[in-house]
């Protein structure tokens, strides 16, 4: 079976994927369970199921466990919600560094190339240990 990527490509449905994004999203927090979100969104797969269909299933699971006995679940909605944005506004999980963001953004005309001479590039990183 194959799903369709973000980026219209097709690739094998990969299961694996699915539990490692589910179980990051409840590592380290209380009274939440993966294969709870997991069996709750009863995902349909079907050929050409698209993956951010998945995702928001997903996200749609974890909001529907949301009780006043497990209130957690709003954390691994949220970080499932995050994971879903990155992917859309970046393309991948990971956000590119900070430095070529502001760079793409001087280009683009957006950003003052002025930037660059106040603020050097181990500086702008440190804005980064901040969060």
């Amino acid at each position: 079976m194959q799903v369709i990527k973000r980026d219209g490509l097709l690739e094998d449905l990969n299961i694996d994927k699915l539990h490692k994004v589910v179980m990051f999203s409840c590592e380290g927090i209380t009274g939440v369970s993966a294969s709870e979100v997991e069996i709750h969104s009863q995902i349909q797969f079907f050929e050409k199921i698209k993956t951010e269909d998945i995702q928001e299933t997903l996200i749609k699971s974890a909001a529907d466990l949301i009780s006043e006995e497990s209130p957690n679940y709003q954390y691994v909605g949220g970080r499932l919600i995050n994971y879903h944005l990155r992917k859309q506004v970046y393309g991948i999980f990971e956000p590119p560094c900070l430095c070529d963001i502001i760079q793409d953004n001087i280009d683009a005309g957006f950003y003052d190339a002025e930037f660059t001479k106040l603020y050097t590039k181990e500086e702008i990183n440190e804005l980064l240990k901040l969060h």
